[in-house]
């Protein structure tokens, strides 16, 4: 089948690297334009983009998918089918309609659940043990559309976001493949979701990646867990920023010591901090302006006392 792929970040890069090795054909890929990233906000390539040019597949980088020139490009590709793999645009009907075998969409949860643009961190924050990669024929309402295929995948008990990302990258390349192979046959099966049983992702607001060690451990550790790497999940110490980016919980009843200090400090790297409801070790963390740190380096540059206190 001849295909328009669209995406932009590095979760689309195995489903990208997987249909251009097929014997499909990727033949336009279409991805957001060049941007500012990173601390430095130097104007930089999607990583689809960079993928693409260097498979020698041709670019487009609109600000708006559905404007006419994108339209007309796509009808000269003479594509079959519409692949959406975290593109992060709303495609309109008269768009979709340019593909004889419509649009399909890969997303990262095990639809309805997640909908919307962050459904990975929202797995990890609201604790699930599983999740997984659906593909779907796209509809005039975001990640609302018929499902094709389906897969589930455990989550591990201290995986963070780039962890499982990456895995449900894999995972979904491989779906992908499978559910453009099945449309080929015209076998693919359409099941309508259940609108009751949806529930939504949206993008998380800085406020809400605060660390609030009030909060159980084990809601502490997947609030650290869903933004790690990046962006990290914030602290203070010492009225100083600080990211924590990697904890694990350990045992232990609400105490009498205040949540948010440190009960523990030991020189092979321990450092435990009190909680609502148990406590839990830091293993790796990043001051302001600083690189990321284990927790050793962390106890011999900053020296922190048992009774001091996160904030």
């Amino acid at each position: 089948m001849r295909i328009v792929f669209m995406g932009s970040p590095a979760f689309a890069l195995p489903s990208l690297k997987r249909l251009a090795q097929s014997r499909h054909s990727v033949v336009l890929v279409v991805t957001q334009p060049d941007r500012p990233r990173g601390r430095g906000r130097r104007v930089g390539a999607p990583p689809v983009k960079e993928a693409a040019e260097s498979s020698g597949i041709p670019v487009m980088q609109p600000e708006d998918p559905n404007a006419e020139e994108v339209r007309g490009r796509i009808e000269e590709a003479n594509a079959d089918l519409g692949v959406v793999v975290a593109y992060g645009q709303f495609l309109k009907r008269a768009l979709r309609s340019l593909f004889p075998y419509g649009c399909i969409n890969v997303h990262p949860s095990l639809l309805p659940k997640f909908r919307g643009a962050d459904p990975i961190r929202w797995a990890i924050y609201a604790g699930e043990k599983e999740t997984g990669v659906t593909t779907i024929f796209v509809s005039d309402k975001m990640d609302a559309g018929d499902i094709i295929l389906q897969r589930t995948v455990r989550i591990a008990e201290f995986e963070t976001f780039g962890e499982l990302s990456e895995r449900l990258a894999a995972v979904g390349s491989e779906v992908l493949l499978e559910t453009v192979d099945a449309i080929e046959r015209n076998e693919a099966t359409r099941t309508a979701q259940d609108y009751e049983d949806a529930t939504y992702a949206p993008k998380f607001k800085p406020e809400e990646r605060r660390i609030d060690w009030s909060d159980a451990g084990t809601a502490v550790i997947n609030r650290v867990r869903a933004f790690a790497p990046d962006p990290g999940a914030d602290a203070e110490f010492r009225g100083r920023g600080l990211k924590v980016l990697r904890a694990r919980v350990l045992g232990g009843g609400a105490g009498e010591t205040g949540p948010g200090t440190v009960i523990e400090v030991g020189k092979d790297g321990t450092l435990v901090v009190a909680t609502g409801q148990g406590n839990v070790a830091i293993e790796e963390v990043q001051p302001a302006g600083r690189r990321p740190m284990s927790m050793l380096d962390f106890i011999n540059g900053y020296h922190p006392r048992v009774g001091e206190r996160f904030g």
